[in-house]
């Protein structure tokens, strides 16, 4: 690519004109364009401002590394894919670090450092958490501040709002949460949304549209099993309702991933009941949490599509999954049972065969 090539390009992800970067670097609107026209090149002190302002080295600059920067990133992306998969969190950190090393001005790799400290911080003790929230702020906010990229500065605010709205955080901030959501877009206006109507072919838009069912769904879902309630009572109405949900949609049980959206109901009925002391009903339960746990761990490799006929155009494939623990779901699920809210069970056979299994 060429210098004025390079210039131009980089011009226009700043979301700049040519007065403006002529205004910066303090040289004439003629001089800009014959840069990018080609006619003229930048004199070397201008062509250190160039490299300065825009973040870039001089290599960049000239696009000498496209092609191993190019290889870099692909091979960054297929190790992160990797550590994700594995809940393999620190590994994935340590290599997002390197990479903003290696390329300071890429907002790409700060991005995805900040999604693996989110990870992280999501499985962690309180004060090692308050670290990592600490550093998806200030990376989230220049982000915001410096990047133009549409699909980043969404993340970035989407990571903005869940930590000034987690309470546990001594610096948690309601008028920040609300002041970041705000700036996300209106739902109707969506990439997700706008897609139903931006295909022609027939089968791209079922596909959306049914793509759409399902996130929707997860959503609703989600709401559901994690708010929380004033009363036994209603938290076993809300996880009753999002199990009829989920089996309204996907009457054969052929859940796929959302086995594990399952499992997280089914222990959230487990806790429900264990409060009331309800031995049958906690057992059983567990049973049910468990089969949905076995069958996430053991889904089959490779894309596979969903079967029920609301969502048969959508495919799946666990190689995409992200974990923010090690090992398998079963064994995290198995932990969460060592809760002393379940000690009333710890005597009873049957419990402790499920236990052992």
């Amino acid at each position: 690519m060429k210098l004025g090539t390079t210039i131009k390009k980089m011009r226009q992800q700043r979301n700049l004109t040519q007065e403006q970067l002529a205004e910066y670097l303090s040289v004439s609107v003629s001089a800009v364009s014959q840069w990018e026209s080609g006619k003229t090149i930048p004199d070397v002190l201008t062509i250190l401002s160039l490299a300065g302002f825009f973040n870039v080295s001089l290599d960049e600059l000239f696009d000498r590394q496209s092609d191993n920067k190019k290889n870099d990133m692909d091979e960054y992306y297929r190790k992160t894919e990797r550590y994700r998969n594995q809940g393999e969190t620190q590994k994935d950190i340590s290599l997002w670090r390197e990479a903003v090393v290696k390329y300071p001005g890429d907002f790409r790799c700060l991005s995805e450092l900040c999604h693996s400290l989110f990870i992280k911080m999501t499985a962690s003790e309180d004060s090692e958490k308050y670290v990592y929230a600490k550093e998806c702020v200030q990376i989230s906010t220049r982000i915001l501040n410096d990047c133009t990229d549409n699909d980043l500065r969404s993340s970035a605010i989407q990571t903005l709002v869940f930590i000034y709205s987690d309470k546990s955080f001594e610096f948690a901030d309601e008028s920040k949460a609300v002041e970041y959501a705000m700036m996300a877009q209106d739902i109707h206006c969506s990439r997700e949304v706008l897609l139903e109507s931006a295909y022609f072919d027939e089968k791209e838009i079922t596909k959306i549209k049914q793509q759409n069912i399902l996130t929707y769904m997860d959503m609703l879902t989600m709401n559901l099993t994690y708010r929380k309630y004033s009363s036994v009572t209603e938290k076993l109405r809300a996880l009753n309702a999002a199990l009829s949900l989920w089996s309204t949609l996907i009457y054969d049980g052929n859940y796929l991933f959302y086995h594990c959206r399952l499992t997280d109901i089914y222990i959230g009925l487990v806790f429900a009941y264990a409060e009331k002391l309800d031995k049958e009903n906690t057992i059983s339960n567990v049973k049910k949490a468990l089969y949905h746990a076995d069958r996430f761990d053991n889904l089959r490799p490779g894309e596979q599509y969903f079967t029920s006929i609301f969502v048969s155009s959508v495919s799946d494939d666990p190689a995409g999954y992200s974990k923010n623990y090690g090992g398998t779901l079963k064994t995290a699920m198995l932990k969460q049972l060592t809760s002393k809210s379940l000690d009333f069970l710890r005597s009873d056979s049957e419990f402790l065969k499920l236990l052992q299994k």
